[in-house]
């Protein structure tokens, strides 16, 4: 093993020290910002005070803080995500941001007049949670396959406003159960209001606003049964006469 000695001595530890006083001493002498708690804290309240230093330091998305804030409740955010995409790939496939399916829970899962704007998602209650979070999964995932295979929206890129997830998972949402031809008719109504807000552009502008009035138009007439078709009668010059001459 070779001994460095002389010159080669010196500029080595110079060197060392250079790396030292520029990449170690600053965090050495970096002073962390940190709260003690005591060990008796509720988890409630370790939960209050992590939102409250995330919101004014380091910006946590809604999903983490949402997460923080119903983990004292025994409701896992992260592992219901988790599962969304395990059981409906299609979700993970296209890509899909977590926050679109609190947003449609914000809108399905309300009972007063719905909203899916930020400062509204973060009242979101457990108990909304439990109401929404399944059957707005399955909306999400339904529609997704519907523009995937209906409207031939094969990859994420080809998805004209992702914004549009929301009222849809939340139309479709209310939709879960149908049965018979019920299912033909508001899948065939959905392919409408689709094709109809991308070629009208409705989702350019005031996207949160457009996904909680378009959420119960579409579900109202989503649910409405088709008028009654009964064949016309036949014009009365081409209905036989049975009066004889």
């Amino acid at each position: 093993m070779r001994t460095e000695k002389g010159d080669d001595s010196k500029e080595l530890k110079a060197s060392l020290r250079g790396l030292y006083k520029t990449w170690l001493k600053p965090v050495e002498d970096y002073e962390f910002p940190m709260v003690t708690l005591a060990e008796d804290t509720s988890a409630s309240a370790v939960c209050t005070i992590f939102e409250t230093l995330n919101r004014t330091g380091v910006k946590l998305s809604v999903f983490d803080l949402l997460t923080a804030r119903f983990w004292p409740a025994d409701v896992k955010l992260r592992d219901l995500w988790e599962r969304a995409q395990d059981d409906s790939p299609i979700i993970a496939d296209f890509g899909i941001d977590p926050y679109y399916i609190l947003q449609a829970v914000s809108i399905f899962a309300t009972d007063a007049a719905p909203s899916c704007k930020r400062s509204d998602v973060l009242k979101l209650s457990v108990d909304q949670i439990g109401r929404g979070w399944a059957p707005v999964v399955a909306g999400l995932a339904e529609a997704l396959t519907v523009l995937k295979n209906d409207c031939g929206v094969l990859l994420p890129q080809f998805l004209p406003y992702y914004t549009m997830l929301v009222p849809s998972s939340a139309a479709l949402a209310a939709m879960q159960g149908t049965s018979g031809p019920g299912v033909g008719i508001y899948k065939s109504r959905f392919n409408r209001w689709l094709w109809c807000s991308v070629f009208g552009q409705a989702y350019e502008n005031a996207p949160n606003s457009q996904s909680s009035k378009d959420s119960l138009a579409l579900t109202r007439w989503m649910r409405v049964a088709p008028d009654p078709h009964t064949t016309p009668p036949a014009p009365a010059a081409l209905v036989p006469s049975l009066e004889t001459n």
